[in-house]
């Protein structure tokens, strides 16, 4: 991650929250910390802790790790993505809901994990769309010229998502479903003249 915001996307909120304890576990047994830069960065996130309600979340913080579910308050659910977005936090732990509402990009998205509970003691693989949400987070406008998203998967759905890693497999678009009012629109705007610029503008 070169030291830039992480988002680990697990699928269920223990999970989130068990993440972020082992991540902050695993990291205060290196010598240089991965997750914390320097001393002022360190009582940052020590301040950031005295004020979480949320007893786990106060032990995660100060290794320079968080987790966004559902179950936290909203107040700790708010600084979370406020420590995230001015990098206070380096990784933050979370399900797949804040790849679909909150705006948090990331230089690193991780998937750990491509099955779901469906209910029932049953399990099914992620829809495609959610998958695009959360690996369309890797990669700060403002900051990066890249991202990147790791998939992680069984051996026996890999093959699934190969194709999605290198690019290969088509993307549906449903800008069929509403062609006439876009075209209309296009018409109404003074862009879209005669057949000729029709086709034109169908064809970009």
């Amino acid at each position: 991650y070169d030291g830039k915001p992480a988002l680990v996307f697990c699928n269920s909120r223990d999970g989130a929250a068990g993440a972020a304890k082992e991540l902050a576990s695993k990291a205060s047994t290196f010598r240089s910390h991965p997750f914390v830069r320097d001393d002022a960065h360190r009582s940052r996130l020590a301040e950031a802790a005295s004020r979480v309600s949320c007893k786990a979340l106060a032990q995660t913080i100060p290794h320079g790790v968080g987790f966004h579910t559902s179950a936290l308050e909203y107040a700790d659910r708010d600084l979370c993505e406020q420590l995230f977005r001015g990098r206070i936090l380096t990784v933050l732990c979370c399900t797949s809901t804040l790849a679909m509402g909150v705006n948090l990009p990331a230089f690193l998205c991780v998937v750990r994990g491509t099955r779901q509970y469906a209910g029932s003691g049953t399990y099914r693989e992620m829809e495609r769309g959610t998958l695009l949400q959360m690996c369309g987070r890797a990669g700060r406008p403002q900051f990066d010229v890249e991202g990147r998203a790791v998939i992680m998967t069984q051996r026996s759905t890999v093959g699934a998502y190969v194709g999605l890693v290198h690019g290969t497999d088509p993307i549906e678009s449903n800008l069929g479903l509403s062609m006439p009012e876009h075209l209309n629109a296009e018409i109404a705007g003074g862009i879209v003249t005669d057949a000729a610029t029709a086709v034109d503008w169908l064809r970009h």
